[in-house]
């Protein structure tokens, strides 16, 4: 079982635009649906219905988190190759943390040993569908050429990320707008140099005086100016929320 991929859409997509890093990515289970303790602790209720885990090749059409059978749920979940496997991952780290991070650590050692072959810049997304706060369980300083990056709900997360508090210098983080965050905590995060990712049914150039960048040609985050909003069109079952997650 290989931990990170390349293979991610969002990852294959930036390649395209900058040549010069090799990505790859890391798919656990989001929220607790691999029937243990929560990998995304700042999740909400629009996030978890609406997550990118059941888009692309995760595509499923049974409800997720909307008051069915947790048992059901997982039964069905694990009849799906994708979803079997971002499940067991997530065991995994549930279950043997420190065997998990041994093996990732051996995993991102070889990325970084093929991307210095190629001549290129590795960068590593470990919450392709989680946030986990892997600056607690990753001494990410042993990795000095790799860029991690990752988007976080998480406020206090991302505020220690932003003023620098025990937080990893090569560790990118990207605040990600939920339907309950309210407009200050937005502008206190730009105002301080941040980025924020807003979902938008039609992105604007300009939101509330704050200039807009087009998040879906790449998804290297760490290369966004400071102090802008990261403008991302729905996907998935987003497309179809009536909900406050996406902006129209």
């Amino acid at each position: 079982m290989n931990l990170l991929s390349p293979t991610n859409h969002k990852l294959l997509k930036g390649r395209a635009v900058h040549k010069d890093i090799l990505a790859v990515g890391m798919h656990l289970a989001p929220a607790d649906l691999a029937g243990g303790k929560t990998v995304c602790q700042w999740s909400t209720r629009e996030c978890r219905r609406l997550c990118l885990n059941v888009s692309g090749r995760g595509q499923i059409s049974i409800p997720l988190f909307m008051g069915e059978d947790k048992v059901k749920r997982y039964e069905a979940l694990m009849k799906h190759k994708i979803h079997a496997a971002r499940i067991r991952k997530t065991q995994y780290w549930l279950n043997n943390r420190n065997d998990f991070i041994a093996k990732l650590c051996g995993e991102i050692y070889r990325w970084d040993r093929k991307a210095k072959r190629e001549g290129k810049k590795l960068a590593v997304r470990l919450n392709l569908t989680s946030d986990v706060q892997w600056e607690d369980h990753i001494d990410m300083y042993q990795f000095p050429n790799v860029q991690f990056y990752d988007y976080t709900k998480g406020e206090d997360r991302y505020l220690r990320f932003q003023h620098g508090l025990n937080f990893p210098s090569n560790y990118h983080l990207t605040f990600s707008r939920g339907e309950h965050t309210k407009l200050e905590t937005i502008a206190h995060i730009l105002k301080h140099g941040g980025t924020v990712a807003v979902v938008f049914d039609k992105p604007p150039r300009v939101w509330y005086t704050y200039p807009v960048i087009d998040g879906d040609k790449h998804d290297y985050r760490f290369l966004d100016p400071k102090g802008c909003i990261v403008g991302l069109t729905p996907k998935g079952r987003a497309k179809r929320s009536e909900g406050r997650f996406v902006l129209r």
